[in-house]
């Protein structure tokens, strides 16, 4: 080796991540992209809060048909719609309501009197 190479700097170039003071023009940059991305946030806070508000709804929904469905069948019955028929006998002075599918009497009243004296008009 010669005396040269030995005394003089070896130079090579790398990029090393350091502090560098920002411009107004950057700042005002930053500060716009800041208040974008908190506008985004905010709507998917939103968005989530209503979302988590439609699923609730649809669970206590799927409860309220659970609880309806055990009360079923834990009863054996459920009310529904039957046919009736009215009844009334004036000997007896009696109004019935008896059940078409079945013949049972599922309520029974003494006439009024209004409904007395149409049988005394017959």
């Amino acid at each position: 080796m010669n005396d040269e190479t030995q005394e003089a700097p070896v130079r090579d170039t790398i990029l090393k991540t350091l502090p560098v003071v920002l411009t107004n023009e950057e700042l005002v940059d930053l500060g716009q992209e800041l208040a974008e991305r908190e506008e985004h946030l905010r709507e998917s806070q939103q968005e989530k809060k209503d979302t988590a508000k439609a699923i609730d709804g649809q669970i206590k929904s799927h409860e309220a048909e659970i609880l309806r469905l055990s009360r079923i069948i834990r009863a054996r019955q459920e009310n529904r719609d039957v046919g009736c028929e009215i009844r009334k006998d004036y000997k007896d002075g009696l109004v019935e309501t008896v059940r078409t599918d079945t013949g049972e009497i599922v309520a029974s009243r003494e006439m009024t009197v209004e409904e007395r004296q149409v049988a005394m008009e017959l």
